[in-house]
């Protein structure tokens, strides 16, 4: 082999800019967890959720339009204050519109270490929030506005509260709460716009997920858990004297096994409750006791259904329509977000066809069909779209292992490589020639983990098997006769992490033990030439053409991807991730045009250039994209 040093250099930097999110396909309305759901009127409804999602309809929640906001913070509460007018809360600022959710303004932004906990406007102009500085003697302010949220004032609550969990006003005077005094937690009420709070009768030593909801005819309900006799047991109250007194409407004796996760109210009749069941020893629970709602002012309640007996698992956000339609979304136990409705009062469907069972690990779009590759660890299922991936039908039949990948070269014709999931694992390779609908194995038994599996036209195939632990099982082999033959090819036995190829015949493979390596062959594997950065081991890697590739590397403390010149030996950072992001995958069409996903926690962020690397344009931020 040949072997040549290069330099590094870098040359740009990232220059990020809003753009509009993709939008989904599957499942709809949206993939991104819902926290809050609110109706205007019979046709015009808002939701918020998770990086920085917004959705709105205008057809009564038959079909939501995603907005862009310019901002992919965490979105928790709405509160509607007219007729068209809305505010919703993010952590440190309110956005607010007053067209039914077209267009917001930003407003509101809270100075360095206060975070919102609580909005409630009681009209378009006057209402009241809840602030928190840790630092501060006492924590906890309460916020007055009487000009639509241009302007607060902000009060401190007594030196004697602890915590306020949550405040609801029905106008500039009259308000209640949760609030935190000593080593109780009490029920409040103030007659003075908050300057005063006057316990009621209601006190408990722990108290979850309080929450308060004032009705358009008057009267105040509270709702919340409590945690008695080793289960939890949710109540809901009604005061029709401004919270000077409460009547206990809803809480089962010994505990219901339910935590409250929302409560919402239409007038005085409709009331529903949503709760997580999280005591099933001691009570055994069906996915609608989680789900109560009462058309009678909490005199009766009724468990909600679920069509098809689906398991909604833990909600997140509801919504009420009228005293017919409501919508839910959930957290379901397969770790999806999924959303319902109702068209008869509390009975619930889906939304739409959502949450493959299993993971969907790749996927291949031909010029008029789509391929999905879902696996459950053991077993693969393709599902088929002929719509652009509006809809999806499950083939018949499955592929043993889990997908690597699959790549169909026409519409109907295609391979998919899976691999087991032992501590030893194997590979298989299989080909279809009737768009999936049965696979034929061709490859069986190969070691080691997949790290390249390349289809290029109906016949040739290469695959690379490799342990980064034990670069001695590096195998790749090549198939011309689509799987009938194969034959072995030479491959270097020190560390890789990832390879590419742009024919049967150009490409790289990317690795290296403590410094950034390339092997490049420009004859399918019979030859190659290697190159030596002064950089981190590449962990990922894509060949543009025979002369030019791009790598992922840890370099500095910093995840960076390099447009690396073989024929110049040079190599320029095209991309930095922001601190504390890994690189989780890149992917470009050609010189010019790229996607880059980055992860930090859970978060999984996207972006996009069309300008080689210049500039990059953070497209969405998403929860667990792979």
């Amino acid at each position: 082999m040949k072997k040549t040093v290069a330099a590094f250099i870098f040359l740009l930097s990232i220059v990020c800019a809003f753009s509009q999110s993709p939008v989904w396909l599957n499942p709809l309305p949206t993939g991104q967890g819902i926290s809050d759901i609110a109706f205007f009127d019979e046709n015009h409804a808002i939701m918020c959720g998770t990086n920085g999602t917004v959705l709105t309809s205008v057809d009564g929640g038959n079909n939501w339009q995603e907005q862009n906001t310019g901002d992919f913070s965490d979105f928790a509460e709405i509160a509607i204050a007219g007729s068209s007018v809305a505010y919703i809360l993010a952590d440190n600022f309110m956005l607010k519109t007053t067209d039914y959710g077209n267009s917001f303004s930003s407003i509101a932004t809270l100075p360095s270490g206060f975070t919102y906990k609580g909005i409630n406007m009681y009209s378009e102009d006057e209402g009241y929030a809840l602030r928190y500085n840790a630092s501060l003697a006492q924590p906890y302010e309460l916020g007055y506005t009487s000009d639509g949220g241009l302007n607060w004032t902000w009060t401190p609550f007594p030196s004697d509260v602890k915590k306020v969990y949550t405040i609801c006003f029905s106008d500039k005077l009259h308000g209640t709460g949760f609030i935190g005094k000593s080593s109780y937690i009490y029920l409040v009420f103030t007659d003075d716009g908050g300057n005063t709070w006057q316990t009621t009768s209601y006190s408990w030593e722990t108290v979850s997920n309080p929450i308060i909801r004032y009705s358009n005819s008057g009267n105040f309900y509270a709702a919340y858990s409590t945690y008695y006799a080793q289960s939890y047991e949710t109540h809901i109250l009604k005061s029709t004297n401004q919270g000077q007194t409460w009547t206990d409407i809803y809480g089962p004796q010994g505990g219901d096994g339910n935590l409250l996760s929302d409560f919402k109210i239409l007038g005085d009749d409709l009331l529903f409750m949503a709760a997580v069941p999280v005591n099933k020893k001691k009570n055994s629970l069906t996915p609608g006791n989680s789900l109560l709602y009462s058309t009678d002012g909490g005199i009766t309640w009724t468990p909600g259904s679920f069509a098809g007996n689906i398991n909604p698992g833990a909600p997140t956000g509801l919504g009420l329509k009228n005293m017919q339609e409501a919508f839910l979304s959930s957290y379901g136990p397969d770790e999806n977000y999924q959303f319902f409705r109702t068209f008869s009062i509390g009975y619930f469907e889906p939304f739409s066809e959502h949450n493959f069972t299993g993971n969907i690990t790749d996927l291949s779009f031909g010029s008029s069909k789509g391929y999905l590759f879902i696996t459950d660890g053991t077993e693969t299922l393709t599902r088929v779209s002929n719509d652009g991936g509006n809809t999806w039908t499950a083939q018949p039949q499955t592929a043993e292992g889990m997908a690597f990948r699959g790549v169909f070269t026409s519409d109907n014709y295609g391979y998919l490589c899976t691999f087991s999931a032992d501590s030893d694992p194997i590979s298989w390779i299989y080909k279809t020639n009737n768009g999936a609908q049965s696979w034929s194995r061709i490859k069986t038994n190969t070691p080691g983990t997949p790290l390249m599996f390349e289809p290029f036209g109906p016949d040739t195939v290469i695959i690379l098997t490799s342990s980064p632990s034990n670069p001695d099982v590096n195998k790749m082999e090549r198939s011309a006769d689509g799987g009938t033959t194969w034959a072995q090819v030479n491959v270097t036995t020190e560390t890789v992490y990832a390879a590419d190829f742009i024919d049967g015949m150009h490409g790289c493979l990317f690795g290296g033990a403590t410094q950034g390596k390339i092997w490049r062959t420009f004859d399918g594997g019979n030859t190659w030439d290697d190159f030596i950065f002064l950089t981190g081991p590449f962990t990922q890697g894509m060949v543009l053409s025979p002369y030019l590739a791009l790598a992922s590397t840890l370099h500095e403390g910093v995840n960076k991807i390099l447009k690396i010149n073989l024929l110049e030996l040079s190599a320029n950072v095209i991309f930095t991730a922001p601190a504390d992001h890994n690189i989780i995958d890149f992917r470009f069409s050609d010189e010019n045009n790229g996607y880059v996903i980055t992860s930090k926690n859970s978060k999984r962020f996207l972006y996009k250039t069309t300008n080689s690397g210049q500039d990059w344009t953070l497209l969405g931020v998403y929860n667990n994209i792979n």
